[in-house]
């Protein structure tokens, strides 16, 4: 998800980004359960970020990562 910025001071817009995904979305895309995404960053070393309470995932990353690509942790 990304952030862009309206001339004027006006709050920051959401918009959605094919490249970034929150929890539930790198799950639906996997087909998996969030509690399984939560688990392979605790034991596999998953790609993400945790911003906070929140997770981000590039999408480069958790398909390298499925295909082995990624270099482990």
């Amino acid at each position: 998800m990304g952030i862009s910025v309206k001339s004027g001071g006006a709050k920051p817009e959401r918009r959605k980004s094919a490249e970034v995904m929150n929890l539930e979305e790198v799950a639906a895309f996997l087909g998996v359960a969030t509690s399984t995404i939560k688990r392979l960053i605790d034991e596999e070393g998953f790609p993400c970020r945790k911003i906070g309470e929140r997770y981000l995932f590039g999408l480069r990353a958790v398909v390298g990562w499925v295909n082995f690509d990624a270099p482990p942790r």
